[in-house]
């Protein structure tokens, strides 16, 4: 389950000027727990052609094709900076209600 973002022309200008359409779609999952029990959300990133996906807290990307190493240092940046946004969403995803088809 996921809220899917789509980033308007210009959202990723502040973390590089590596996206040849503007169009870049973002994931997020709902607050899961690793292995240790600490909280944990997943980003996924794609453009239809490439696509990385990351953890918070830490921002780091755990698997990624297609985008070259300063275009992830990019996306970590962005999640980063955008840390508090993106756990906010993650924390309104209803499990139950993305399983029934409730928006």
């Amino acid at each position: 389950m996921s809220t899917r973002i789509i980033f308007a022309p210009g959202a990723l200008e502040t973390v590089g000027d590596f996206m040849d359409n503007d169009s870049m779609n973002m994931s997020v999952s709902p607050i899961t727990h690793d292995k240790n029990g600490k909280p944990q959300v997943f980003v996924q990133f794609s453009d239809g052609k490439r696509f990385a996906e990351g953890r918070l807290p830490g921002a780091t990307i755990v698997s990624s094709e297609g985008f070259s190493d300063e275009e992830l240092s990019a996306l970590k940046l962005y999640m980063k900076k955008e840390k508090a946004t993106i756990l906010t969403m993650a924390k309104k995803i209803n499990v139950m209600d993305a399983f029934l088809g409730k928006r």
